[in-house]
């Protein structure tokens, strides 16, 4: 999975060097990175052959279809976002999106040794929605390659359930919103169930400069267990705010740190 650009080159060299120990392996390639060099049209024929398969963009979807497929049970042109060499030639599936991010289940993470992790206290991911409600930024292309072009929301009360769920396994109180930027209805949701159901967590996340983050709001936010708010400014010129189509008000900036703070 290359989320990043630092990874690619490890991520081939290891493929190259299972082949050549001869591990009897299906190899597959995914991840945000690969989905944003595959739009760029830089993912070569040369990398994909280093691999049984490549997953764009989604891959929950793909790869269960994909394990059916190696079972017996699902037919390879029917796999969405799969990429594939056949006979030297390039196959592509056509794409798609999981509709409804409420069907997925919470993030599994059984097998990872979080006693290990220098982070205390372990702080995990939770995914309140994929994609980019705003969407409209000139210099980001994430809310197409993550988000297949439609920002999709998990409800308050899924994300709730979620972080319940990884705390009773792991005991866990700090969790990241992984979220492009987290959405307002969404957070105000949250700001009444965690309250309510008696949730102790402290969680954080990337939000935008919405006008709607007044001090009312952030103070139900402190209250719901928020500690931390990154905020995507890239600059406090409001002629390059409007060239880079932010949205964002210099003044409304002013206002929102100073209520953070």
């Amino acid at each position: 999975s290359v989320s990043v650009q630092r990874q690619f080159e490890p991520a081939i060299l290891l493929a190259e060097t299972i082949r050549k120990a001869g591990i009897d392996a299906k190899l597959v390639l995914g991840g945000s990175y690969v989905s944003e060099i595959y739009d760029s049209e830089w993912l070569e024929d040369e990398v994909v052959k280093c691999f049984d398969y490549v997953v764009r963009y989604e891959g929950e979807d793909a790869i269960h279809k994909l394990l059916l497929n190696l079972e017996g049970e699902c037919p390879l042109d029917e796999i969405p976002n799969l990429l594939y060499m056949r006979d030297g030639k390039r196959v592509e599936n056509a794409r798609d999106r999981i509709r409804d991010i409420n069907t997925l289940a919470p993030p599994d993470y059984d097998d990872l040794p979080l006693n290990l992790y220098l982070d205390r206290p372990v702080r995990l991911p939770v995914m309140g929605n994929r994609g980019c409600y705003w969407a409209k930024c000139t210099f980001c292309a994430h809310f197409w390659s993550l988000g297949v072009g439609k920002m999709r929301d998990r409800s308050a009360e899924r994300l709730v359930s979620d972080m319940r769920t990884l705390q009773e396994k792991h005991g866990v109180r700090s969790f990241f919103f992984t979220d492009d930027s987290m959405y307002p209805p969404t957070l105000a949701g949250l700001c009444e169930l965690i309250p309510e159901s008696g949730l102790d967590a402290k969680w954080a996340g990337m939000i935008r400069f919405e006008e709607s983050l007044d001090l009312e709001f952030l103070r139900r936010m402190k209250l719901a267990g928020c500690y931390t708010l990154m905020f995507g400014l890239e600059s406090m010129s409001q002629h390059v705010q409007d060239i880079i189509k932010k949205g964002t008000e210099v003044k409304t900036v002013w206002r929102i740190l100073r209520d953070c703070k």
